[in-house]
Order: C-alpha cells, then structure tokens, then sequence
C-alpha cells in the first residue's frame, strides 16, 4: 500500500474503531469452517454469504487461529482485532467464517477452543489424492513445476525426511499439499476439542452429487431455514495446456502408501466410510 492510501485506511479505521467502541459492538463467530482446502469450501461460504440467517465474514480465509494471530505471528491481530470481521452482523443467526488451513494448523483447534468453545465446525474432507492435485493445479503460477511427477516427488521426499514441519506456512511447497491430504491428525484435534454435535463433516462427493442434500443438512446443523437456492461450482482448478497431470504408477504408489493409513485410521474414528475413495487408484 503507498503511504496516501494508508493514511486513508488508518483515518477511516479510527472511525470505524470507534463507531464499535460506542455501540459496545463485540461479535465473534458462532460457526467455522476449517477445510480441507480444495473440498468445496467456496461453495459452501457462498451459499452462505446469501443466507439471510447467517452473516459470513466479508473475507474468507481470515486465516486468524494458528496463522495471524499474535501469539503465533509477532505481526499478527489480537482476538479483539479479528473479531472487526464479524463488525457488520446485525441480527443473523449464525456468524462465521471459513478458514481451510485451520484443520492443517496444529494449534488452530486449541485456540479456536479457547476463545471461542461453543463454535459450530464443518469439516469438509475429499478423496486425498484428487485433492492433492486439484491444489497442484490451482497454485501452479506459484510453484511453477509443470511436470507433477517430479512435484509429488518432491513432496514425499520432504515427508519422508520428516522435514514437512518446515513448510508449515509455505503454502505452496510440495510437502505443504501433500500433508494437506492427511486429514487424520487435524480431524482428531478438533473431535478432541470440541463435543460431537457442535461437528459436522461433509465429504465433497456429497456436495458435487447433491448439493442441495448437503445445504440442507448443513442448514438443520447450523438450527437455520433450509434454503433451496442452487449451488455452483466455485474456485475450480485449471491448468496451463503444457502442464501433464498423469500421475505415474511408481508416483501414485508412492502416494498411496503415506495415505492408506491415514484414511483408514479417519475412517474409523469418524464412523463414515472413506477408504473407496483410495479404490479406484489401485
């Protein structure tokens, strides 16, 4: 930002701090969605933002707990700072935000806890490998490797030299998506955190097949109107033509090894079947 329209943003800001100071204006959410990334979480803030019950943060993925606050990020907001996105709600029902790297973010659910312990979670989850490469796709003009059998590579080295925690906040090196596909430890950190009628998990099959089924039973989650509005795909992954996205059999084995497992052990914990999702690779 050049210094004019700083000056502009903290004069307008003061205004804004003090309009909230007045009215004794202190809302925080009551409903997160915390991802995966690439799982229809668009889809699913935009349906939503047009909810006449529900007000959603004008941006999605504040990306606060675990990320941009201060106790994590020295330059990051205080709690009181990130509750200034929910400053436009008035009488909805539901205030929220959805934030996919909350479920990847080790101390996100502890937090969210904290300041927050009687918020309502969506956890959107996807075959681990589709996911994997509609993230490949969708941040190619950052990582720029055309080739996604040396990308994968890439990531499954770093995983197996155990070095993915160095990558925690470089959202677009390899290992950073691959990790993003094991959704066991993220999923138990928030069942451990929060009790099991303030969770939901919505699988992206269900949202692609039926949309509507799914908005529903999000709405009866949620204690709000059902809405039979139509959902559109939102955000989807494109790539450059140059760009192959077969994956290799050695590759995809590879793949398959580190997410077997964590699917199954998600799987069991969850009570829902996801391990089919794995089938069709095999």
């Amino acid at each position: 930002m050049k210094k004019d329209a700083i000056e502009k943003f903290i004069l307008e800001f003061d205004t804004f701090s003090l309009y909230k100071q007045q009215e004794k204006i202190s809302n925080v959410p009551n409903f997160i969605g915390v991802g995966a990334g690439r799982c229809g979480t668009t889809s699913i803030y935009r349906y939503l933002c047009e909810h006449p019950e529900v007000y959603m943060s004008p941006v999605k993925e504040i990306n606060y707990f675990g990320f941009r606050d201060k106790e994590t990020n020295p330059y990051g907001i205080t709690f009181s700072e990130y509750s200034n996105f929910f400053m436009g709600a008035e009488n909805e029902k539901i205030i929220g935000e959805i934030s996919p790297a909350y479920l990847t973010l080790p101390t996100s659910s502890n937090q969210m806890k904290a300041y927050i312990p009687n918020v309502k979670i969506a956890i959107t989850l996807r075959d681990p490998i589709s996911r994997m490469i509609s993230q490949y796709k969708h941040h190619i003009s950052k990582h720029k490797i055309n080739n996604i059998n040396n990308y994968i590579q890439s990531g499954v080295k770093a995983y197996n030299e155990k070095t993915a925690s160095s990558y925690r906040f470089n959202w677009f090196h390899p290992v950073k998506n691959l990790t993003q596909s094991l959704y066991f430890d993220g999923v138990k950190r928030i069942l451990d955190n929060f009790p099991s009628q303030n969770i939901v998990i919505v699988k992206f099959d269900d949202l692609k097949n039926d949309s509507n089924a799914v908005m529903k039973h999000l709405c009866d989650f949620l204690e709000i109107d059902y809405r039979d509005t139509a959902v559109s795909k939102s955000n989807a992954s494109s790539k450059p033509d140059n760009v192959d996205i077969k994956i290799e059999e050695n590759v995809l084995n590879q793949l398959l090894k580190i997410y077997k497992g964590d699917l199954k052990k998600t799987e069991d914990m969850c009570g829902i079947e996801l391990s089919s999702w794995l089938k069709k690779y095999e």
